[in-house]
């Protein structure tokens, strides 16, 4: 059987691997008008200090949660808290897996082979998975969320 292998950090993935998929790491983005928040990226027109992220148009406390609750299963659980009245644009959790062993990835029962493009698909689902070049399968499945009826939870 497969073991699921992490490095988690003070609730942050750094890096893991199942069969031949490697992933990490996961983390947050965000977004107003004018600046965007990424905790595995660069940010752009926003700040963190003591806690807070300062956008152009208000203050955010964002918290991520990530531990591996068995041998085959990874939760995240991230939440975004307005200090202000702002209009964030985009709040995503960031799942990152390194494309060298994917071969595909079903959503909503299609298949899409990889092909190398960063050409993103949306579709409002709860679940996709990924299927490695060793026929390894990551199944990723929303089970909860909360967008303060402004965000749809896909």
């Amino acid at each position: 059987m497969t073991k699921l292998q992490t490095t988690i950090d003070d609730t942050h993935l750094i890096k893991g691997q199942f069969g031949d998929i490697k992933f990490g790491p996961w983390g947050i983005e965000c977004s107003d008008k004018d600046g965007f928040i990424s905790l595995t990226d660069q940010t752009r027109n926003a700040h963190f200090d003591n806690g807070i992220w300062h956008l152009p148009t208000g203050r955010l406390k964002i918290a991520l949660h990530t531990r591996q609750v068995d041998t085959s299963r990874i939760t995240i659980a991230a939440s975004f808290t307005a200090l202000d009245d702002i209009a964030l644009q985009d709040a995503v959790i960031r799942l990152i897996f390194d494309k060298a062993a994917i071969k595909s990835g079903i959503i909503n029962d299609q298949v899409f082979a990889h092909t190398n493009s960063d050409k993103y698909r949306l579709f409002p689902t709860k679940q996709a998975q990924l299927i490695g070049t060793s026929g390894h399968r990551i199944t990723v499945t929303l089970t909860a969320s909360n967008g303060a009826d402004r965000f749809d939870p896909y």
